[in-house]
This record gives structure tokens, sequence and C-alpha cells, in this order.
């Protein structure tokens, strides 16, 4: 019985830490629509769109293998420390190698947001590992509350940056880096 109880907590635990951020590009996109031409939403939601794909395979889903494998050896303390310092160091070893690679494409980039685009990417993927080593390490209750910080912020700075400051797409899109 404890098991299924532990389960269903779990669960809603993290449905609540994933829903915020759902949600949260939900209850957003009037304001979005409202303060940006169609034009410009269209830009930012295609950099969005970009960074969800890139992301995962410039990481090559390193942070989902974690999961995996802290899930197998939470009773183990030395295992958890050598997968999360393995995966860290091969996060950062594709960052860089992805960021050379940008450097070296860069001037054949003809976009006003390239440099957003390519510092996004590498804070997602980071972001993303350290969302996967707290839930590989059964910490289900920072996941969420990482997921209502994230969404508070990006409320914060998307409204301070779109309709305070009138950045437009770079207001978008910084609030949502931030």
């Amino acid at each position: 019985m404890s098991r299924s109880r532990d389960l269903a907590k779990n669960t809603i635990i993290i449905f609540i830490g994933i829903i915020c951020t759902k949600l949260l590009s939900f209850l957003l996109l009037p304001l979005y629509t409202s303060v940006l031409s169609t034009t410009e939403y269209g830009i930012a939601d295609l950099l969005t769109t970009l960074i969800s794909m890139l992301s995962p395979i410039i990481s090559l889903q390193i942070s989902q293998g974690l999961f995996r494998n802290l899930v197998e050896c939470r009773d183990d303390c030395n295992e958890q420390k050598s997968l999360i310092s393995t995966s860290i160091i091969f996060i950062i070893i594709n960052s860089t190698v992805y960021y050379i690679l940008f450097l070296m494409i860069n001037p054949l980039i003809k976009n006003d947001y390239k440099w957003f685009l390519s510092i996004t990417i590498i804070a997602s993927i980071f972001s993303d590992l350290l969302l996967q080593i707290s839930r590989g390490l059964g910490k289900n209750n920072y996941y969420s509350i990482a997921g209502v910080i994230t969404a508070i912020f990006t409320i914060f700075y998307n409204v301070l940056f779109l309709v305070f400051l009138h950045y437009k797409v770079n207001g978008l899109l910084l609030g949502t880096l931030i």
C-alpha cells in the first residue's frame, strides 16, 4: 500500500511541476499576442521551437540517461556522485564543442537572434540536467518547486520586458532566458 501511495504522491508532485510551465505558456499567450505583432511572435515561437529541438540533440539526452541510472542506484551514494560528475563533464564538453562550432559558423548566420539562441540552448541543457538530477535522486519536491519558481520568474520578466519596457521580441526572449 505504501508503494502505491508514494507513486500517487510523486505523480502529483511532478504533475504540479510540469503543469506550471505548460499553463504558463497558455496563460501568457494573450499578453504575447497583444504586445507583439504576428511576425514578432512567429520569430519568438520559431526560436523557442529551435531551442526545444536542438537542446536534446546537442546534449545527446544525457540528462534522461542520468535520471534513469540515478533511479537505479538511489542507495549507492558513490555511484550517484560518479554518474552526476560524469554527466556534468560530458555536458560541459558537448556544450563547448557546440559553442566552438557555433562560433565557426556564426559569420554565415544572418539572424538578429543567433546569440540568444546559442546561449539559451546551453542554459536549457544545464537546466534540464539539474532538473533530472533532482528527480533521479528522488527530490521530486525540488523538481516541482523549480517549475513553480521558473513560472513565476518568467511571468515577472515577460511582463516587465514586454509591457513596461517595450522590448518586443528581445524582451520575450530575454525574459525566457533569465
